[in-house]
């Protein structure tokens, strides 16, 4: 190789070369725009997880009331109040029922809110309780006694514990209703006590206590619905 061939080809190479300036720059440009970025995929990563532990709760009730249902010969709506928690916490591995070690504070007065971020009605989840233990609770109750809820059955799942936030009804609070059929609904849809033709109880701008309690039926039909969160 001539002595000119080796001057250019080393030429060649320094021009080739990046600068230390131009490294940090460019790691400086990631690094922007990670920031920019991180947040939103980590804010639709915990979605899906949500989304995922949602549908998941979903199938494990409605498989445990129909094998309730199919063991005992009748439905579980008629079940008393007494019996309901108990009856349908023996098709789950439980660590705790009540609610004495199965939330913080051993009360859910002020735990949840609803879904615009306000306090959050509790009649539907004040009679029974328990908690898997993967962590999750789940709720029962059979309606007020002497008002028109009377002869319903809720069935309301913490997806995530009632020890981990954001403990918001439509985020990872749920409600499902047994029917007089003993058919389980996701509450929200038509046949269920919260159903709405118009101001469904699902809406971020309702400022109504039980806003997100009628959202599982959105959460299971809507495809922009866990997209559309907050």
């Amino acid at each position: 190789m001539t002595r000119q061939s080796k001057v250019n080809n080393t030429h060649r190479e320094k021009i080739a070369a990046f600068t230390l300036a131009e490294v940090l720059i460019t790691l400086g440009i990631i690094g922007v725009v990670a920031a920019l970025t991180m947040p939103a995929l980590i804010s639709n990563y915990k979605k899906k997880e949500l989304e995922t532990a949602f549908k998941r709760n979903y199938s494990i009730i409605q498989q445990a009331v129909g094998k309730w249902e199919f063991e005992k010969g009748e439905k579980l709506f008629n079940m008393s109040r007494d019996d309901i928690s108990a009856e349908l916490s023996s098709y789950f591995n439980t660590n705790c029922t009540g609610y004495t070690d199965c939330v913080p504070n051993g009360k859910v007065t002020g735990l949840y809110q609803s879904l615009h971020g306000g306090t959050a009605y509790e009649n539907f989840i004040n009679e029974g309780s328990f908690r898997t233990t993967d962590g999750v609770n789940y709720y029962t109750d059979d309606g007020d006694l002497n008002t028109a809820q009377d002869g319903y059955l809720f069935i309301t799942v913490d997806i995530n514990g009632a020890f981990k936030k954001p403990n918001r009804w439509g985020y990872d609070v749920f409600m499902f209703e047994v029917i007089s059929d003993g058919k389980l609904l996701p509450e929200g849809a038509p046949g269920t006590y919260l159903y709405r033709t118009s101001n469904p109880l699902c809406s971020l701008n309702l400022t109504d206590s039980k806003n997100g309690q009628a959202c599982a039926y959105y959460a299971l039909t809507d495809k922009d619905y866990w997209k559309n969160l907050p």
